[in-house]
């Protein structure tokens, strides 16, 4: 598995996420929800930080003499380039140590979801999630990834947008029952309010919910009083506004 996680753009999709992990070390526990399975991974690099020691010989022996030097030349290459190996080690063991730990954190972001999803599955069950259209507005999507995947399997069908422009093209094509938003964007720091904003225009209006890693009790209270639904960082909190959030159904 490629343990760079690229940053794609996705415009307004119908979502149909795949999950892939690393070598499987241990099994989901019954119950859980599918999402975990993406979660049981062991983080093992496939990067190589063997590097050959320049051994190569650098006696001459003179001919007909006899006589056996060293080629004080090719003494110094092969200890520079040794040297430049052992800092291609050092680097690369740094790399490799640096992408365990981007997988390391990967994983309990999952666990965290996956948590949270087992948790409200029951509930989730005997709400009117199942059908409900979810359009998701985040310019960098895979940060959310198993939230989305969750969300699915929970019976929620997920929209994408990367920005609000897109957003809204997706509000007048879709019967949109909640969105959720990061907050701040590439080419907006307060995305969540530019789309609010715009959200809070029409009729009937989807309910919106803000999720961001930088939510605090005063942000989500801010929040609240500019019309958000609600606002949060937490897997269960999040979980929790969506369920809450369709319990009453929109006029179609």
């Amino acid at each position: 598995m490629t343990l760079a996680w690229a940053r794609i753009r996705i415009v307004a999709t119908i979502l149909s996420v795949p999950m892939t992990g690393l070598a499987r070390d241990s099994v989901r526990p019954s119950g859980d929800c599918h999402v975990a399975d993406a979660c049981y991974s062991a983080c093992v690099s496939t990067r190589d930080c063997v590097l050959e020691h320049d051994s190569r010989d650098c006696s001459r022996n003179v001919f007909p003499f006899g006589l056996i030097i060293h080629d004080p030349a090719c003494e110094a290459n092969k200890a520079v380039q040794n040297q430049i190996n052992e800092i291609q080690k050092v680097s690369c063991e740094a790399s490799k140590a640096d992408e365990k730990s981007q997988c390391e954190g990967q994983k309990a972001a999952c666990l965290s979801v996956a948590a949270a999803c087992s948790s409200i599955r029951r509930k989730a069950g005997i709400s009117r999630l199942k059908g409900a259209i979810i359009l998701w507005v985040d310019d960098n999507p895979d940060n959310n990834i198993y939230q989305r995947q969750a969300l699915v399997e929970l019976g929620a069908r997920l929209l994408l947008a990367s920005d609000t422009h897109a957003a809204l093209k997706q509000l007048q094509t879709h019967h949109v029952d909640v969105i959720i938003s990061d907050f701040e964007r590439a080419d907006d720091p307060r995305g969540a309010y530019t789309l609010l904003s715009e959200v809070r225009k029409r009729t009937n209006p989807p309910r919106f919910i803000i999720f961001s890693g930088s939510a605090t009790a005063a942000f989500a209270a801010e929040a609240k009083r500019k019309g958000a639904f609600g606002e949060t960082n937490e897997n269960p909190k999040l979980f929790d506004l969506v369920l809450e959030a369709v319990k009453k159904p929109r006029h179609r």
